[in-house]
């Protein structure tokens, strides 16, 4: 039997966003306003997670997934 893979860290925030509707919107749009609602999304929130130094951990289509306070990043880092 295996062991789960589970770490416990304190204070650390975890970021998900998800736009509603996704897709139904992206059946109905033309492929490049999804794309610039897209661009225009992530750019506002890879700055924001720059400013704050908040980590981005990922986006996949629509989601973009960012956490602080993690074990890697210096007290200075803490928000």
């Amino acid at each position: 039997r295996r062991e789960p893979i589970v770490e416990k860290y304190e204070r650390v925030f975890v970021f998900f966003s998800d736009i509603v509707s996704f897709t139904t919107l992206s059946m109905t749009w033309e492929p490049y306003e999804v794309v610039d609602l897209l661009n225009d999304l992530f750019t506002q929130l890879d700055w924001l997670s720059a400013r704050h130094g908040v980590y981005k951990l990922e986006t996949i289509g629509d989601a973009y997934v960012a956490c602080s306070n993690l074990p890697f990043m210096g007290e200075a880092d803490e928000r």
